[in-house]
């Protein structure tokens, strides 16, 4: 499969998301942390380093293939912007971060499907194994969005401000 402009395109569009995860992630994780919120500033820096492997696994496999890692900073919608500050809601900032999971899922799906018809087993399964991981994110945010439609805002800092 080497030299294949569509899975090489489909991989950099990956590459990109990826990186931009792993600012936004890294960022929001040192904006909780100043906040006291330490459980979910935590998984936002696990987060971070889950999605670096993953733009890691991205480049070389794109090297491997023949071609280039190029990047336009950017997530899967497009956006180029980290919009999040000290004010930014806890709420907010986990909303966000669901959209951006959900939207990685569906474009990894997508990638996966082409490249299989592709004939590219290889790279199909390493996006399978990265799907896997984005889905998890995923479900850990619901989880917490959840947790705070349950108990509210106040309980839930509470809650996160234990560092254990």
């Amino acid at each position: 499969m080497k030299n294949n402009e569509i899975i090489i395109e489909h991989l950099n569009n990956i590459l990109c998301a990826e990186l931009f995860a792993v600012n936004n992630y890294l960022i929001s994780s040192k904006l909780l942390k100043s906040r006291g919120i330490y459980k979910l500033s935590n998984q936002q820096r696990a987060n971070s380093m889950d999605e670096m492997k993953h733009a890691d696994a991205m480049m070389d496999r794109i090297i491997f293939l023949g071609g280039n890692p190029k990047c336009a900073f950017r997530d899967y919608s497009g956006q180029t912007d980290i919009n999040i500050d000290k004010t930014t809601s806890i709420k907010t900032i986990i909303e966000n971060d669901i959209s951006s999971e959900m939207s990685a899922v569906e474009y990894i799906s997508n990638a996966i499907n082409e490249i299989e018809n592709l004939g590219d087993k290889i790279t199909s399964e390493l996006l399978i194994g990265i799907l896997k991981d984005e889905d998890n994110h995923l479900q850990w945010l619901q989880e917490q969005l959840a947790c705070i439609n349950n108990i509210g805002l106040d309980l839930y800092i509470v809650y996160s401000q234990n560092n254990d």
